[in-house]
């Protein structure tokens, strides 16, 4: 009997265990795993982050914070309404919005606006398209595991000015939301680590979906006229 209570007792444990081998860390919520995304992320260190980084109280504020006009794009757009904010709030030139279909674009403040151009498809293979060192800074939010942000990220470095920037939304391991692993954290610490590239925000949010965002080291803070 003893034996017996000693093995139900460890039960929860072991079941754990044996779960986590069979699914992949990250995997007991829902049984997928992605084995595009590597374990854990890269250690940042103090050089991967600007001496002029700001945290945000919320992508809003730092949207609010960029300078006025450039040429932009929004990687995963869905409703619009971020997209109608920074139209709003930044004023581009021309804002680039990307995403597999358009049905759920409504907003019409965003639909027929005149700084607005449409481009439906997969998020990296749009991205390649456009010419490189083309965009003032590029927002990605589109498919979040691993595999989908570094192709977005790797194509993004290329399209992006040499003192652009690269947004991140949703800096986070694991969606508590939606019950799968994110790769948003690896690929920017890799490219920190690896790619040259510096944190100058992160902005905060209340389910701790944070953005970040990144320029290459070397690169002064974009600023506001007058600020």
């Amino acid at each position: 009997m003893g034996g017996i209570l000693i093995t139900l007792r460890h039960f929860p444990r072991d079941a754990s265990r044996w779960i986590r081998r069979k699914t992949g860390t990250f995997g007991m919520a829902t049984g997928r795993l992605d084995r595009n995304r590597p374990d854990k992320p890269l250690a940042l260190r103090s050089e991967h982050i600007s001496p002029s980084a700001k945290l945000f109280a919320s992508r809003y504020d730092f949207m609010a914070s960029l300078p006025k006009g450039g040429i932009c794009t929004e990687v995963g757009v869905q409703n619009g309404n971020f997209s109608a904010y920074i139209l709003d709030t930044v004023a581009p030139e021309k804002l680039h919005l990307i995403d597999l279909s358009f049905r759920k674009l409504r907003n019409p403040a965003v639909r027929g606006h005149p700084a607005v151009e449409l481009h439906e498809g997969d998020s990296a293979t749009v991205l390649g398209t456009f010419p490189d060192a083309y965009f003032d800074w590029i927002y990605i939010d589109a498919g979040h595991e691993y595999k989908d942000v570094r192709r977005d990220a790797t194509v993004a470095a290329q399209k992006v000015k040499p003192e652009g920037l690269i947004i991140f939304n949703d800096y986070i391991i694991w969606s508590h939301h939606e019950g799968f692993a994110y790769g948003v954290v690896q690929t920017v610490n890799e490219m920190c680590v690896n790619e040259g590239w510096e944190i100058i925000a992160y902005c905060l949010h209340e389910n701790l979906y944070c953005d970040v965002a990144l320029r290459r080291r070397g690169h002064s803070l974009p600023r506001n006229p007058g600020t």
